[in-house]
């Protein structure tokens, strides 16, 4: 299938107009470090802004290692950030071999939580927290899948 590139918008509704995949919306204690974090992590850019009423700024993003998937990135404010942590279970898992090369990569820049090999020692799942405590999973695509 191929990918659909997500549009540069304005606001939310535009989003939903325009754009056919899943938007999966989390709120951020700092939006630039959490930008950043998805950009290094499994190459997400910025493809538009968004003010949710008068305060509440937002950042869509989206990547070609992930096609279809916008992420909305909400700063929380300085409010807590639930992250995946009990009763606020969220983990995004992506099944690519190249997010997974790249989130190996740039593991030493984050905190891991786990990491699975093979029977030959070759790194299979990869897990990592950003920085509001979503866990992130990179999973190696079987060969028959391919």
């Amino acid at each position: 299938m191929a990918s659909q590139a997500a549009p540069a918008i304005n606001r939310h509704d535009e989003l939903s107009q325009t754009f056919a995949g899943m938007v999966i919306s989390l709120d951020v204690t700092d939006l630039t470090a959490s930008c950043e974090f998805y950009d290094r992590m499994l190459a997400f850019a910025p493809i538009g802004k968004e003010r949710s009423g008068r305060k509440l700024a937002c950042t869509l993003l989206a990547s070609e290692l992930v096609p279809n998937v916008v992420l909305r990135l909400r700063e929380a404010l300085g409010k807590r950030v639930g992250g995946s942590g009990p009763g606020g279970m969220l983990r995004l898992t992506v099944c690519n071999n190249r997010a997974l090369e790249r989130m190996l990569a740039h593991k030493g820049s984050c905190r891991v939580v786990s990491e699975q090999a093979d029977e030959q020692g070759q790194i299979i799942s990869l897990m990592i927290l950003d920085g509001d405590a979503y866990s992130i999973e990179a999973c190696r695509l079987l060969p028959e899948l391919m």
